[in-house]
């Protein structure tokens, strides 16, 4: 199986869930030999991309993606829903980690003319399957884009169960941990209001790890320190040093930021909203994403915790984690792009 996989749009750095779930697939995929992997690439990206058979597609849109498919002539195109080629000439598999922005976000606008909801409705039925993280967006794919449930593939994310923890965290106790990748840092007004208004976190500093962009750049104050990456170790290290993670986003698809934390055996408060009840389960606190109010209630739960009652909710939360792996992810994944051949 030749398989060009259209990267053409994912900004490097802050592609955030997708570019997760693209790097841990297809290198994956590469390893079992399951496809000959070629990624058709922009100026942008493409560097970030060595390593990698690499197509490099120009500025012009689907219509570079088209001309590339024609010179590479892949078997198979995969591509993400948002920036599937119009016309493929080769059979195409879809994925998509959340639709929220086809209702909320920048995809809301005139396309050409027309709805670009009813652009991607065109697509997503001429595409052979799409592959998504949960239930919860397979659902989404039926309500937005009228597609039936046996062209949706659910390939829940995973998480690195096999990295160690470094030995000592650099971060001073007591605090609280956030981690997340461009948009997911988008507002996290609410967990900064928490703070503030709660006296049992006086003495607390939040450690937000990840990029953030456009608002969320800004100066969060001094009680906040802000890291944009860090070996892979030492976040685990923070995993298990903080008093408890806060998912930053009021709603995920994935629910990977989630597993990441139980995993490494973080305390974790999230919202209950999206796929993030589906893959954690009972392991979280939870809070309602609408109210400021219940996510004071869960901290507070949080902070009186017995130490063994925390005990037996990091064992659970591990053990919830490890039934998520990306080799099962990849697998999900290639018994869509199969459909194709």
């Amino acid at each position: 199986m030749r398989l060009g996989v259209n990267l053409v749009g994912l900004a490097p750095l802050e592609g955030g869930t997708e570019e997760l779930y693209l790097r841990n697939v297809l290198t994956r995929l590469r390893d079992l030999q399951a496809a000959d992997i070629v990624v058709f690439t922009d100026p942008e990206n493409h560097e970030h991309y060595a390593g990698w058979e690499r197509a490099l597609v120009g500025s012009g849109g689907h219509s570079s993606v088209e001309r590339a498919i024609k010179t590479v002539r892949p078997d198979i195109v995969f591509s993400s829903i948002i920036t599937a080629p119009t016309v493929s000439g080769v059979p195409l598999v879809l994925y998509a980690m959340d639709l929220w922005s086809l209702e909320n976000g920048p995809s809301k606008r005139m396309w050409f003319g027309g709805s670009h909801l009813a652009h991607l409705k065109k697509v997503a039925r001429s595409a052979v399957a799409t592959v998504v993280p949960s239930k919860f967006v397979q659902q989404e794919c039926l309500r937005l884009l009228d597609l039936a449930m046996d062209r949706v593939v659910v390939a829940p994310l995973g998480a690195d169960h096999d990295a160690k923890p470094s030995e000592v965290s650099f971060a001073q106790k007591p605090f609280l941990l956030t981690v997340g990748e461009g948009h997911e840092l988008d507002d996290i007004s609410h967990i900064l209001d928490m703070m503030n208004r709660l006296p049992e976190l006086d003495a607390h500093c939040l450690v937000v790890v990840g990029r953030a962009i456009g608002e969320a750049a800004r100066d969060w104050g001094p009680r906040v320190l802000r890291i944009e990456s860090l070996p892979l170790g030492h976040l685990l290290c923070l995993y298990r040093e903080c008093d408890f993670y806060i998912y930053p986003a009021l709603r995920s698809g994935t629910g990977v930021g989630v597993l990441q934390a139980l995993g490494a055996g973080a305390r974790v408060i999230a919202p209950r909203t999206g796929g993030i009840p589906e893959v954690a389960g009972s392991a979280p606190l939870y809070f309602d994403p609408q109210s400021r109010a219940s996510l004071m209630s869960s901290v507070q739960r949080a902070v009186r915790e017995p130490e063994s009652e925390r005990a037996t909710q990091a064992k659970f939360g591990r053990q919830t984690a490890h039934g998520f792996t990306w080799e099962a992810c990849a697998w999900k994944t290639l018994s869509a792009l199969r459909r194709a051949e």
